[in-house]
């Protein structure tokens, strides 16, 4: 079993309180779990296996929430490979993410793409094996260097739409940025300016004001 443990919060004065409506919290927390699913699907194949837990910890002044991958390799993958075909929780996480320590150069973790493309595809991609790097190009022809597994992962449809939805709650007007946190430290921070026009003018699901409430007292 590999385990990675990090947090996520969505900042601003909406979170003042330390509640959430639970019509745009729960589309963002599943989309995370899928999102960890699908990218595991992509890098390790059936190799092994990926899910989000949520932790019960929680904290006021925004809404973080800590979350955990659970990882278990396949019998038939333990005993062929040894647990080394695989990319365990760790750099899984990684790969999604982004990670504290950054790579001279190249960027790591989906969201950190997402982040300086501005939610765009890509018009170009093109590996380079010398460096192994994938080199995506910007509509305005700059180019950014990208871990491969991220960009394999930035690259599918799925993980765009689900990055999209897990990011959706930082439109509203009250609220400030989505972060990815690890040991008080935080690893990226998406705000409104990087959210792409395709998830800035979509319409607010659920206004029913059904809140999740931490620290009720």
């Amino acid at each position: 079993m590999s385990r990675e443990f990090f947090q996520v919060a969505y900042t601003g004065e909406e979170f003042a309180d330390g509640s959430m409506d639970v019509y745009e919290l729960a589309p963002a927390l599943l989309a995370l779990g899928e999102l960890v699913k699908v990218s595991n699907d992509i890098l390790n194949g059936e190799s092994a296996k990926s899910s989000l837990r949520v932790e019960s910890e929680f904290k006021t002044g925004s809404f973080e929430i800590s979350l955990v991958v659970d990882q278990s390799l396949i019998e038939t993958a333990k005993t062929l490979f040894g647990g080394g075909g695989a990319l365990d929780a760790t750099h899984l996480v990684e790969a999604i993410f982004g990670t504290v320590t950054a790579a001279t150069g190249m960027i790591i973790g989906i969201l950190k793409v997402y982040k300086v493309l501005k939610g765009e595809k890509g018009r170009q991609i093109v590996h380079d094996s010398s460096t192994n790097t994938t080199i995506i190009v910007k509509g305005d022809g700059n180019t950014v260097n990208v871990d491969t597994n991220s960009a394999r992962l930035y690259a599918d449809p799925r993980v765009f739409d689900l990055a999209d939805r897990a990011l959706a709650p930082v439109r509203k007007e009250r609220t400030d940025s989505f972060e990815v946190r690890k040991s008080e430290q935080i690893v990226e921070r998406i705000e409104k300016a990087d959210l792409p026009p395709r998830v800035l003018t979509e319409g607010v699901e659920g206004s029913v004001g059904a809140l999740v409430a931490l620290n009720p007292d």
